[in-house]
């Protein structure tokens, strides 16, 4: 949660989510993942794992079109 604060904090995202039963996405390969952070801008969402406290890897950045 401290990350997710800290995501917030930077102002970049419209919002941010730690929620895991609304943040469950499916893999292009199939395979289903719960990341632990989800950020939403205006075009794109941004899906983060984050281990101790760090961010290891964003998981995918997937663009939105309207």
């Amino acid at each position: 949660k401290d990350v997710a604060q800290i995501l917030k904090d930077t102002g970049k995202y419209r919002t941010v989510s730690t929620s895991r039963r609304g943040n469950t996405i499916t893999l292009p390969n199939g395979k289903v993942c719960i990341p632990d952070v989800v950020c939403c801008q205006p075009n794109s969402i941004e899906y983060y794992e984050v281990e101790c406290g760090i961010i290891i890897n964003p998981i995918s950045m997937i663009s939105v079109i309207s």
